[in-house]
């Protein structure tokens, strides 16, 4: 309305369509809009349409005749249609560009509304190379950016990307308070774990169990299917008529859990959805807000609940090993970090999340696990740097003796234990020199040493297990520069 570049980040299902659709409808001319997926586009035009609002899309796999008409249609004094979709690669095509630039002409085109602009930050998880051209167009109309996620790092990258002019930044906090967090300890047969809290907690009622892999998926929706959940599987490759069936049914009641990878879930807006699972660590936050977004949109209580298990993290570094790019490697491990650090964390999970997306809170919000579990505590965090010198000390004589120190043996010969494997370095003198703290924190200390760069994790060859050496950061604990506390 103000004519001017927008960058406007809400929470998932807060009602970003109609913070769009409202000054378009007003102002009588049309808006393109960009959106990452053919079935998110397919939903919002259909969804435009019941409610009696004209829209329309355009994809790769239209013909060219039925693309040219509504292109032409498009170039009457008043448009046949107020909204127009498309994923951001057709907007490089010369027929599309020139009928924009001939509206913007006819002063028809109202802005360029970019969906999901988180997209476009080149070290996101969900970069798309064609997001970033979208500041190429050069229209001499606003470009109005939404998204669920976006920090304050990645909103620099957005503006930087877009070319944007002056823009308007308005950001609401992330928190969904009809959300309640939940991170649980991965056992050995998590998969009976999860079945038992949706048939407990949930039965016969809508949800999503997401995994890091299309065959965790498979194996996830056999293991519930086999305990008595109706459930089903949805991953990338999956043909494409098979995934609209399931998704359908998923969306209509037939089928009550869908187990899936990233690839399901952008712009799903199915009301009821009232558990999401997620079976294994995310990669970052930012992607764990926007899966964690598709639960409870109708407003009523939701729960999400996060399976966590340390050693989860191995499969991220070897994903992120694979990057030529160290810029984009340094970003990941930092996401996925803040990740971990959320889900070891003892604090209010909500206030820890909005912490992690740069939003201030003051208050806890008094459902989450840590705040029924810590209801009547006063949580101290403890100066173990002394203890985490001495862990570091520990690991170095270890890798004096053997290139290869997994993260359990480090722990197991830092209390003193005596088991066969290990007996080699039973001479060292750092041997059982945290033998005085227990097992539980001796883990969460060297947790802490991997987090903040101390030690370091790395692969060797083809092998899922880290090892661990010592980082570039070790100086800063030694010399009293950086504090461990837990």
């Amino acid at each position: 309305m103000l004519n001017r570049d927008c960058v406007i980040t809400m929470p998932t299902g807060s009602g970003k369509t109609v913070c769009y659709t409202i000054p378009t409808i007003i102002s009588g001319g049309t808006s393109v809009v960009v959106s990452p997926l053919l079935s998110l586009i397919y939903n919002q035009v259909k969804s435009l349409r019941e409610k009696g609002i004209s829209a329309t899309h355009i994809t790769s796999q239209m013909a060219p005749t039925e693309r040219n008409s509504i292109l032409h249609s498009l170039l009457k004094p008043k448009p046949d249609f107020q909204f127009l979709y498309c994923t951001p690669e057709l907007l490089s095509c010369t027929d599309i560009t020139a009928t924009l630039h001939k509206m913007v002409n006819n002063k028809t085109l109202v802005n360029v509304i970019i969906d999901e602009a988180h997209c476009v930050d080149m070290w996101g998880h969900d970069f798309r190379p064609s997001y970033c051209d979208l500041g190429n167009l050069q229209l001499g109309v606003p470009l109005v950016c939404f998204t669920a996620t976006l920090t304050d790092r990645a909103l620099s990258s957005v503006t930087q990307s877009l070319k944007l002019t002056n823009p308007i930044i308005k950001k609401a906090p992330c928190e969904r308070v009809n959300l309640c967090m939940h991170v649980v300890e991965k056992t050995g047969n998590h998969p009976r774990d999860i079945a038992e809290v949706i048939l407990s907690n949930f039965p016969d009622q809508s949800g999503i169990v997401y995994c890091n892999s299309r065959e965790q998926t498979q194996n996830m929706a056999y293991e519930l299917a086999a305990a008595g959940v109706q459930a089903s599987f949805y991953h990338s490759r999956l043909d494409i008529d098979l995934k609209m069936e399931r998704q359908k049914k998923w969306e209509d009641g037939e089928l009550n859990v869908l187990c899936a990878t990233s690839a399901f879930g952008m712009g799903i807006d199915k009301k009821n959805v009232r558990f999401v699972i997620h079976a294994t660590l995310p990669g970052s936050p930012e992607r764990y807000i926007q899966e964690t977004g598709r639960c409870a949109r109708d407003g009523n209580k939701g729960e999400c609940y996060l399976y966590f298990n340390f050693n989860d993290r191995s499969t991220h570094i070897r994903n992120i090993y694979e990057s030529p790019n160290q810029t984009r490697k340094n970003v990941a491990f930092e996401r996925l970090n803040r990740m971990v650090e959320y889900c070891i964390s003892n604090k209010c999970r909500t206030a820890k999340l909005q912490e992690m997306m740069g939003e201030e809170r003051t208050s806890k919000c008094g459902q989450c696990d840590m705040c029924i579990a810590n209801k009547d505590v006063h949580l101290v965090l403890e100066d173990f740097s002394q203890y985490a010198k001495l862990m570091v000390n520990c690991i170095i004589a270890m890798k004096n003796l053997d290139e290869k120190i997994k993260f359990t043996d480090a722990v197991m010969v830092f209390r003193g234990s005596k088991i066969k494997k290990l007996e080699k370095f039973f001479h060292i003198s750092q041997h059982g020199s945290g033998r005085v703290i227990s097992k539980q924190k001796a883990t969460r200390l060297l947790q802490e040493l991997i987090l903040s760069g101390v030690i370091v994790e790395n692969l060797h060859g083809l092998s899922k297990t880290t090892f661990l050496s010592v980082g570039n950061v070790c100086s800063a604990l030694f010399d009293g520069s950086l504090v461990i506390q837990i």
